[in-house]
């Protein structure tokens, strides 16, 4: 799952920069909740592009264009249902932010 995120800030974050950086994190919390996070400070998105993929990422089809989130969030909605959450957020200029939330059943 984290590669295809990693990989989507290379191609798209780096564009225009010589450089960006890259965080990835993973924490588990008390209630067995993981989150993962994968953050980047690319170029980012404006609001209507950042739509356009949220709206791609809940259609029954994937677009063929960002079929690598797609498949993301489609994997995780087959495997843990409701219990797991898929979010990206960005602001143009600063960096993308990918959150990937999947609360554990039973003991942690």
């Amino acid at each position: 799952l984290l590669q295809t995120i990693i990989e989507n800030c290379v191609k798209y974050g780096l564009r225009g920069k010589k450089c960006i950086h890259i965080l990835v994190s993973c924490a588990v919390f008390p209630d067995g909740t993981l989150r993962f996070l994968v953050s980047d400070d690319g170029i980012g998105m404006d609001k209507g592009k950042l739509d356009e993929i949220r709206s791609m990422l809940e259609a029954p089809e994937g677009d063929g264009i960002h079929m690598g989130l797609y498949n993301i969030v489609r994997s995780l909605k087959l495997r843990y249902g409701d219990d797991a959450h898929f979010a990206i957020d960005s602001v143009y200029g600063e960096g993308t932010t990918v959150t990937i939330l999947i609360q554990q059943r039973g003991n942690p």
